[in-house]
């Protein structure tokens, strides 16, 4: 024999200490590997729920157009030119005299008129569109009803500026007792700049 007993032993040893050795990288490896993998897990869950919330937005806003064309088309049948009056008014005051006509036709289609050109609304900011849905909705509440009107928040795409000039339109151009509701703190901030009288009340 090469080796003896004691010198295999401590050969085995050795070899023992190199495989474990090895199993702790390996071990350490895939540790690392399943904290990525965590990760991205987690990751995708957050997106999937992002996701998730977009989509219930978006079936809420086509809930929310469904209904304001149904009433529009109502109304459409009924007021015809005065409700195109009414709405071309209302948005021009609110884009402070950007676009000066708004036009529904029996379709439901609607375009916007900037001085120059007749501009379909397909081809509008998300932001323009709501507030000349929004416009939609208050001329079809003035032609309506008598008494007071009720709006949810429809600011959602709303910016700074697109959002005073709707609450700025809401308080001069409107006798109107107005309910908003909303959890957005920069309403209250605006209408305080702008010292729009309001009543709070917080749930």
């Amino acid at each position: 024999k090469l080796f003896g007993g004691e010198d295999e032993e401590r050969i085995h040893k050795i070899e023992l200490r190199h495989r474990l050795e090895i199993i702790e990288i390996e071990k350490a490896q895939l540790m690392q590997q399943k904290e990525e993998a965590d990760k991205k897990k987690q990751e995708y869950e957050i997106l999937l729920g992002q996701k998730r919330k977009k989509e219930l937005e978006i079936h809420e806003i086509e809930l929310a157009m469904k209904a304001i064309e149904e009433a529009a088309s109502q109304v459409q049948k009924t007021f015809g030119q005065e409700l195109n009056e009414k709405i071309s008014e209302i948005f021009c005051d609110m884009t402070n005299g950007k676009y000066t006509q708004a036009v529904m036709d029996e379709n439901l289609s609607m375009m916007v008129y900037d001085g120059f050109d007749h501009v379909d609304m397909k081809y509008l900011s998300n932001a323009t569109v709501e507030q000349l849905y929004f416009a939609l909705r208050l001329a079809s509440a003035d032609l309506l009803y008598e008494n007071d009107a009720f709006l949810d928040d429809v600011f959602g795409n709303y910016d700074d500026e697109r959002l005073a000039q709707t609450m700025q339109y809401l308080s001069h151009h409107t006798d109107r007792q107005i309910f908003l509701f909303t959890g957005r703190k920069e309403i209250l901030r605006l209408l305080d700049e702008k010292e729009i009288l309001y009543h709070l009340i917080s749930l």
